[in-house]
Formats: structure tokens, C-alpha cells, sequence
């Protein structure tokens, strides 16, 4: 059964691999990146396979509203989330903010 899939940081790494994964098996997936430069990158390596990629900061309220109106719209729903997208600071965590 086909499902909806949308990974968070979906452009390299693991999570390009996810996305090749879940589309070689024949689902919709959904791939949320911050950089232009490495979903260009993707899909060069991809083709054209069925994913769709969305620039923006998963981080950031308008980026959230831009991917749930877009599954909404598309979509109706959605089946599978894998939050994928990270950040790192470096550093101990004696250093680090609350907010961090």
C-alpha cells in the first residue's frame, strides 16, 4: 500500500537515503530541506523519482505552514513523519543555552 512520507533534512545523508529507500519502494515522499544547493544536488542523484522537495527551515513556523498546506492540499494526510533534520553546535553542553 502506498503511503505519504515526508523526512525532515531529506537532501543528503541519511536522509536522502531514506528518501531513495521509500521511493524505491513505490511511496509518495516528501523532502524538506534548508539548502538549495544540496536538493539540487539530490535530485541529480534521484532523477526524477517521485519526491518532492520543499526549501525552507523546518525550524521556522512559515516553513511548517508551507509543508502542511502542501500535504493538506496534495495529500489529505499523511502516513509517515521521520524528523531527520538536525543541527549541531559544538562545544560541551556546560556551554550550551537553555534554548539549544
Amino acid at each position: 500500500m502506498k503511503k505519504i512520507v515526508l523526512i525532515t533534512g531529506g537532501s543528503s545523508g541519511l536522509g536522502l537515503q531514506l528518501v531513495q529507500d521509500f521511493v524505491s519502494e513505490g511511496h509518495e515522499v516528501i523532502s524538506v530541506s534548508r539548502s538549495e544547493e544540496k536538493i539540487k544536488k539530490a535530485i541529480e542523484k534521484l532523477g526524477s523519482t517521485g519526491c518532492k522537495f520543499i526549501s525552507g527551515d523546518i525550524s521556522k513556523d512559515d516553513t511548517r505552514e508551507k509543508v502542511s498546506e502542501f500535504v493538506r492540499d496534495k495529500y489529505g494526510k499523511l502516513d509517515v513523519l521521520i524528523n531527520n533534520a538536525g543541527i549541531t553546535y559544538l562545544g560541551g553542553i556546560e556551554v550550551l543555552e537553555n534554548n539549544e
